[in-house]
């Protein structure tokens, strides 16, 4: 029997414990097929594990945000952007500071 797209990700990220990417695609699927608390759990995972994994905050931030969690989304919004600037990458600080002024219009 061939394995679901979630399946083979979560047998991915079991696998590749310290590959961030891994983790990174396990929580994308949860958050596509609305497996919300499980997408939470997994990139708050990661964060804790790799705070220096920047997709994770635009991505996070956004799937808060599509939530209602307006607060938690500002709020990993904003740790993205202190780790950015930290890194010198000012596209990712760009992009999270665009996501966080939106989130702030809404």
């Amino acid at each position: 029997m061939a394995q679901t797209r979630l399946e083979r990700l979560s047998e991915l990220a079991r696998k590749n414990p310290g590959d961030p990417f891994a983790s990174y695609g396990l929580a994308m699927e949860y958050g596509r097929q609305e497996q919300n608390q499980e997408a939470i759990n997994t990139f708050d995972g990661l964060m804790q594990e790799r705070p220096d994994y920047l997709p994770t905050y635009f991505q996070y931030g956004t799937l808060l945000q599509q939530m209602g969690e307006s607060s938690q989304a500002e709020a990993v919004f904003t740790q993205g952007i202190a780790t950015a600037q930290e890194q010198g990458d000012q596209h990712t600080r760009d992009e999270l500071s665009q996501a966080l002024e939106q989130l702030r219009e809404e």
